[in-house]
Parts: structure tokens; sequence; C-alpha cells
């Protein structure tokens, strides 16, 4: 129960209500047992307690009457957005999931949940991941069954708003509302007590939000302590009062309510228990009870000794080191209810469910807009680094529409996207059901992207944006599961090259064939030949710019095509057969590797062919007349440059000795002869020696076509 909320306010009102006591006589004949309740509280530990029994016994100067109570609710804003409650008209609503906070007696939305830097809202809100609302209900005039009521009409109010899933944050005697909203499900309640609802709970369930838990803050479930109960027993009897009779005595330590409600809750809980699997998801609201030895106002719960209470987990008692009224006073040497919330695991079992459309879809180009999105990443964001497992899939949900769908939105926040998505794969997705759902959407969605695309959507493909996204694809592949690495790897690296292949930045460019390079090695066999990627390198992305190309980006084709060819597998056949493919380099067509122009990937080329590489398996035949082929164009264009005489000599060499006359004639008379490579004439002696070998080894006709002038 919310006795003080505001220290000062408390001592304003107390400071009324002593002179109050000592100056109205009329007051004094009525209040003689209040003098009893003073004498008792002399040995409580501060001025303020006193003031909260206080002020339970005698009255303000001027009564607060049922008449005179406002819902100011919506006039309290929060956060850096100045938000307000969700059940407020021009609220923002980002989640489909809410916490419902609900202040107990004489509280308010604003001043028990509001105030301070400790307070629920300033600390939660800062970095949340579910929409915020507050039932304010009329604590000195309504009874609770009224008040129980009144939450249950807001909760189908928010369901109509698309809430899906709900959790109550309570104070004091707010939990007792809460509790009473609960079996007001299962429970109707007139001038003659309660009854079992003849309806069907069911179905009024279905049209409220799930909700999961109910956090419960010194909630008097067992009633006041001795001296409470007794002055809310006797607030009661008194006419002049202030209608405090219609909440305080149903508190009171034994009192027919409570007895009564501890009874609806064990036949709430059977009936629970026999509902079937999908509705019982909705029936079941777990209770978490935080108390205090140190409270002196509610009467302690004790697991061992209070046999209504449900069992593990569905009911759970903690001991927290706070009192009853501290969360308002701002005490720096105690733990305030937002801040104990804060990392609670409680407020971590919200569903982390966005409002896609509401947040991204229809956000127009403002700051406020971008500021909200910001907000959501960043609450998506806390709730990834403490809640890894139920935070993946959600944000890969927002990473993917992201991705896919086009909305104005600032740099800031798709970088912030990826470094979240940056921070949370790096765990280890040890499910690895988790890890194909988590990584293939994403993948995909990253492979569609038009990184060269023009439009709204400019600041998003930001150098900084897509070198992100790339260093996401390298955690990808490093962090795919052997279960699903194939599938996993495949795409990544498809999106590796559909980067290398759109976007119009060179640098981006060439970083994204060098991560390609260096994942060649590592993938599996499957994953390389089946992504298709060494193909779509030459044909989709190198053929087609050859002559545009810059050496730095070639030197990073040329890093693959070496990966490749030493992996000993059938990724190695794919990039000997693609080096030796042609392509237009300055007018005519040339084989890809020298096209290249790269020294040093054609000295690996004749170091790879002079020593005895070995496969897992038999080399084709097919690969065989490549490997022929690529000796000769190295030997009849003199290296790649036409002055590499060691290269060419080394090529010869492995003529005069592997090939024989059928074979090689079958290279180079058979297929397309090499009539571009002229290099050779260049050099007289190596002419001579060349001529004189393949010549004689292989007849007229191979002579006449390479070596007459």
């Amino acid at each position: 129960m919310t006795f003080a909320v505001d220290v000062n306010a408390t001592t304003s009102r107390c400071t009324q209500q002593t002179l109050a006591f000592f100056v109205f006589p009329t007051m004094l004949a009525k209040v003689y047992s209040a003098i009893i309740i003073f004498g008792g509280t002399i040995m409580l530990k501060s001025f303020s307690t006193f003031c909260i029994f206080l002020s339970i016994a005698i009255p303000p100067l001027s009564p607060v009457h049922a008449d005179d109570f406002v819902d100011d609710s919506c006039t309290v804003l929060f956060g850096n957005l100045n938000s307000r409650f969700v059940h407020c008209e021009g609220a923002q609503r980002d989640f489909r999931t809410v916490i419902v906070a609900i202040h107990g007696w004489n509280g308010s939305c604003r001043e028990t949940f509001g105030k301070g830097e400790g307070s629920l809202y300033s600390v939660l809100d800062d970095r949340r991941f579910y929409d915020w609302d507050c039932y304010q209900y009329d604590s000195h005039a309504w009874q609770i069954q009224q008040s129980g009521a009144g939450l249950a009409k807001r909760m189908s109010e928010l369901k109509k708003m698309g809430y899906e899933h709900a959790m109550f944050i309570t104070h004091s005697a707010g939990g007792i509302v809460a509790l009473e909203y609960l079996t007001h499900r299962l429970f109707s309640y007139d001038h003659s007590g309660y009854a079992r609802r003849t309806d069907d709970p069911v179905t009024q369930m279905r049209e409220e939000p799930i909700v999961f838990r109910s956090i419960m803050w010194v909630s008097p479930i067992n009633g006041l302590e001795w001296y409470a109960s007794l002055l809310a027993d006797f607030g009661s009897g008194l006419s002049f009062l202030p209608p405090n009779q219609q909440t305080l005595p149903d508190l009171a330590q034994d009192s027919r309510y409570l007895q009564q409600l501890r009874t609806r809750l064990n036949e709430y809980a059977d009936w629970r228990d026999g509902l079937a699997a999908s509705d019982r998801r909705r029936a079941d609201m777990r209770l978490l009870f935080l108390q205090s030895m140190f409270d002196g106002v509610v009467r302690y719960l004790d697991p061992s000794k209070d046999a209504w209470l449900w069992d593990y987990p569905f009911a759970e008692v903690q001991d927290v080191r706070i009192v009853h009224t501290d969360m308002a006073m701002g005490k720096p040497d105690l733990l305030h209810i937002g801040a104990y919330l804060n990392d609670y695991v409680a407020v971590l079992e919200a569903p982390l469910v966005i409002r896609m459309d509401e947040v991204f879809g229809n956000a127009s180009p403002t700051d406020r807009s971008a500021d909200r999105q910001a907000a959501v990443i960043s609450g998506v964001s806390y709730f990834a680094d403490r809640n890894f497992d139920r935070a993946i899939i959600p944000a890969v949900e927002l990473m993917v529409f992201m991705l896919t769908e086009d909305f104005a939105r600032g740099r800031t926040v798709d970088l912030q996207m990826v470094e979240l998505l940056l921070d949370l794969f790096a765990q280890e997705l040890s499910d690895p059901e988790m890890a194909l759902k988590a990584y293939g959407p994403l993948i995909n969605a990253i492979n569609a992207y038009d990184y060269s695309r023009t439009g709204a959507r400019d600041a998003a493909r930001s150098p900084d944006f897509v070198a992100k996204i790339q260093e996401l694809i390298d955690l990808i592949l490093r962090s795919a599961p052997e279960q699903h690495r194939p599938q996993i790897e495949a795409n990544a690296l498809s999106a590796s090259l559909r980067i290398a292949n759109t976007t119009l930045n060179s640098d981006l460019r060439d970083n994204a064939l060098q991560m390609l390079a260096q994942h060649t090695s590592l993938v599996s066999t499957d994953s390389l030949v089946g992504s298709g990627v060494l193909g779509g390198l030459v044909q989709d992305f190198y053929a087609k710019q050859a002559n545009l190309l810059p050496a730095s980006t070639k030197n990073a084709l040329a890093d693959i095509l070496q990966s490749a060819m030493e992996r000993g597998d059938a990724a190695t056949l794919q990039a000997i057969d693609l080096i030796g493919s042609e392509v237009n380099f300055r007018g005519q067509m040339q084989p890809l590797w020298r096209s290249l122009q790269s020294e040093e990937f054609t000295d690996y080329l004749n170091d790879f062919r002079n020593r005895e590489f070995v496969f897992e398996f038999d080399v084709p035949d097919q690969t065989e007349d490549h490997l022929t082929r690529l000796d000769f164009e190295m030997l009849m264009g003199v290296g790649f440059d036409g002055r590499s005489t060691d290269i060419a000599t080394d090529a010869l060499r492995r003529l005069q000795t592997n090939t024989t006359a059928d074979g090689l004639s079958g290279v180079l008379l058979e297929a397309q002869p090499i009539t571009t490579l002229t290099d050779l004439t260049a050099h007289p002696g190596l002419f001579k020696e060349t001529r004189q070998t393949l010549g004689v080894m292989y007849g007229p006709v191979f002579e006449s076509l390479y070596f007459d002038n």
C-alpha cells in the first residue's frame, strides 16, 4: 500500500494532520484511540513512518471524497521522447507487449512510479523492449472488487490496441488489485458476494492480452501488521473520514476479503490446471512476491507456512532489503523498485514483438521518428544482451525488415541495428535449429539487398553500413553450426559476392572479395561448390568488367582462386577450369589468369605446376587438359607480361616431360588454338628451343599452326 509516496508531501500532510489533532476538539473526541496508536508509533524508526500511520487515522483538513477522484495518468510524460501511457490519446505504441504498473492505496501513476532517478519509469524506460501503461484507480473510494473490474476493462482495451502480452508491476495494494483481476475471470461479484461465472472464462481471457507475470512489491496478501490493521479498522468507522473504509478494512490482518481471495486463488489454480494447453498458457500468470523483513507495514509471507500459496514456478517469494515506502523516498543507500527491476530476470521474460509497420514502415522522415526508431533498437539491444536465446529471432526479423522494406530512416538507425546483431551473433548459437532460423532469413535478406540502388535509402547504404554488413557475414560464416553449415555458408558466400558485384564503392568491393578469399579455404566443399561463388566471380563479376577493375580488385580475385586451388578437392578443379577461361581484355580474348596481370599469381601458378600437388581423388581428363593448356599459355605468352622467360622455360620442360603427343594435340589442335599469345617470338633463343622440341615431337601441322612466320 502506498502510504507515503513523496516524503515532502507526506510530511506536509502530516503537519496539517497533527495540527488538526490538537486544534479541533470535536475531532479529538472521535479519535481518542489514535493516541494509543501514536504511542505505538513512537517506537518506529522515523518520523515519516509515523506520518504514514497518522495519515490513516486522522484525515486531511480538506477530506477527499469519491467525487473528487481524477485520473490524471495521461498527464504523465516519461522517457527521452516524453511518451504517454498507451491507453492515452495520441500515445506512441512500439511493441506488442505492455507492462502495466498498478499503484497502491493513496498512490497514483505519477507519485508511485514516476518520480526520482530510481523510479520505475526513469530506470526502465531508457532501455525498454515493451510499452508502458499504468492503471490509476480511486484507492480511497473504490472497493477492491471495483478496482479489479476496472483493470479487467483496461486489459480488454489493451487487447484491442494490439497488445498480445502484458506484465504487471504493482506496489502494495496494487498487487491485491492484480490478484482480484486474475480471479475476476472465474468469479463474478455483486452485493451478495462472489459466485462462479456462468459465462465462459476462456472466452473472456481470449479478449485480453496474455498476462504472463505479476511482480508484486510488498503486497499485503497476508494483510497489514497489527498496528496498521487497527488503524484500518478504526478508520472505517469514522463517518467524517475520507472514504478509506472502501479499501483499508479489506486489507486488515485476517480480513474476510483476504481469506476469500486466497480461497479463490486456489480455485483458480485448479481451474487453470484443467484447461487445454493453449488456454492454460493464457491463464498462467506467474506471481512474484517481493517482500522485506524490514517493511513494518505488510505482514510477512512465509512459503513454508502459507498453505494457500501456489507451488513454484506458479508463485515465488523473494526477500529484498527495502521497506514499504523507500521507492518514493529516494534514499541512496537502499534499492528502489526501478533500479531493482532493471536487470531482474522476471522483466526479461517479456516477449519481444515490435510493431514494425508503426515504428518503421510508416515513419515520417522526422527527428522524432528517427529518435523513436533508435529507442526501439536500443531496447532490443538491451533485451538481447541479457536474454540471448529469446532475442535472436526478433532481432533478425527486425534486420530483415530493414533490409527488405522501403522506409525513411537515418544512417544511425541502420548502424545501430547491425551493431546489435554483431554483438548478438558474437555469442554462440548452441541450438542448430535456432541458428538456422536466425542465420537463414538474415543471409537471404542480405543476399537480396541492392547495394547500388539510389533513392530514399541512400543513407542506409553508406560505406559504414555495408562494411558492418560484411562484418556480420564474416561472423555468420565463422559461427555456422555444423549441422546446417553447408546451407548457411553457401548463402553467406553468395551474399559477399552480391556486395562485391553491386556496390559502387571500390573499397567495399575489395573488402568483400578479401573476405571471400579468407573463407574460401575454410568453408566446406559443398558450400563453396554449391554456392556457385567461384563461377559467379568469373562470369558475372569479372568477365563483364575486366578492363575497368583496378589492380587491387584483381589481386583480391586472384587470392580467391589461389585459396580454392590449394584445397585439393572439387573446388580446386573448378578453379583450374576457371583460370583458363577466356575474357575480353584489351580488345583481345585472353585467358583469365593472364588478364589479372599479377606477377604474384603467375608465380603461384608456375609453382603449383612444378610441385607434385596431391588431390583427394583422381584428376579428371578435362582438368589434365586444362593444366596442359595452362602450361602452353605460359610458354607462348612468356608469363603474363611477355618477359618471364624463367616461367616459360619451366612450362616448356613440363610440356616435354608430362604430356604425350596425343595429349598435346588434343588440347592444342582439336580444341581452339591459342593464336593471341605471340610473345614467344620476342625471345629468339627460347622460340627456337620451343620449335625444335615441340615441333619435332608433334609434327608439321602443329609447327605450322604455331611457329610458321
